[in-house]
């Protein structure tokens, strides 16, 4: 589907025809692993065997000098933003903008989506009502419950090797609210909101059931990207509505816990969170059966030009 159907140009104009440029002297680049393509192809540069090969390359390369065409083309499929810190010859760039290097690795991604993207009017809509409706404009502290449940919510593969306990995810964020509420009794007066973002109706179900105080979610199917591809026109864009709402949603929330998908990075990296407002389930799992309680801090560690930069009117 479109994207500025959900999301619009910001920094630059993205949308711009490549009509316009199909004259121009290009050049592509596929930063990936080279038996990713059958045969190997003339018209792309730069293939490796291992990521450590590409990282050495991208530590020790003049990357403004590399690129001089009128027009470069760049795909990855790995990520390697963080690593760009580390380029010599990028650290007056990466001083002038105000990036800290000891930042969550991510948090490059909420940058690039800063720059690159607003949201569009109709989104934003959406998004209103969605959080008035269901009591996310409040004060409450807000925590996002990201629960991927794969295989079983797509009916296929080996379900029986599939071991995710969404259950661990809603004791985790019980002991955590329970030990929220204990430290912040003089400002925590209502019970923690639980914003929960799966690709599963049955655990939807059972977290609004059990939890009917903390629990809310949208009201929609969840839907697998790749299902959407069987779906007609007006079903791919409601469908996308759907988990695009559900990111954002989830990345707006002041404490995350998290299955260990892509869904969850990036939504911890659009609102900055620190690695001290999120943590991954197992983690979580694992502090609770030492008898600890989840290490989320209570306050949110954002550095001062983020924060800055993200509600800025500029």
């Amino acid at each position: 589907m479109p994207l500025d159907t959900y999301l619009v140009p910001k920094g630059i104009e993205w949308n711009y025809s490549t009509e316009n440029i199909k004259d121009l002297d290009t050049r592509i680049h596929f930063l990936g692993k080279q038996n990713h393509f059958n045969t190997r192809r003339n018209d792309v540069l730069n293939q490796w065997e291992m990521k450590t090969d590409f990282v050495s390359w991208l530590l020790q390369t003049n990357i403004q000098a590399y690129f001089d065409r009128p027009v470069e083309k760049v795909v990855s499929n790995w990520y390697f933003a963080d690593f760009l810190l580390e380029n010599p010859f990028l650290g007056q760039n990466v001083d002038e903008l105000g990036i800290r290097r000891e930042r969550s690795r991510y948090s490059l991604i909420g940058c690039a989506f800063d720059f690159l993207f607003q949201k569009s009017r109709e989104l934003e809509t959406r998004l209103d009502a969605a959080r008035r409706s269901l009591g996310l404009a409040s004060q409450a502290p807000k925590l996002g419950l990201q629960i991927r449940m794969g295989d079983i919510s797509l009916h296929r593969g080996l379900l029986k090797n599939n071991h995710i306990d969404f259950k661990r995810f809603m004791n985790c964020a019980r002991v955590f609210g329970q030990s929220l509420a204990r430290r912040k009794a003089d400002t925590v007066r209502e019970p923690v909101k639980w914003f929960l973002a799966t690709d599963d109706t049955a655990v939807k179900r059972y977290a609004l059931k059990n939890y009917p105080l903390n629990a809310v979610t949208l009201n929609i199917t969840p839907q697998h990207i790749n299902s959407l591809t069987k779906t007609t026109n007006s079903e791919k864009i409601e469908g996308m509505f759907g988990v695009i709402m559900d990111h954002f949603l989830l990345s707006e929330c002041d404490f995350l816990i998290l299955s260990k998908s892509t869904f969850g990075k990036t939504a911890a990296a659009l609102f900055f969170h620190s690695e001290g407002t999120s943590i991954y389930e197992d983690v979580c799992g694992e502090q609770l059966r030492k008898g600890m309680t989840p290490n989320l801090r209570t306050i949110h560690q954002i550095d001062g030009y983020f924060w800055k930069h993200r509600n800025s009117s500029n």
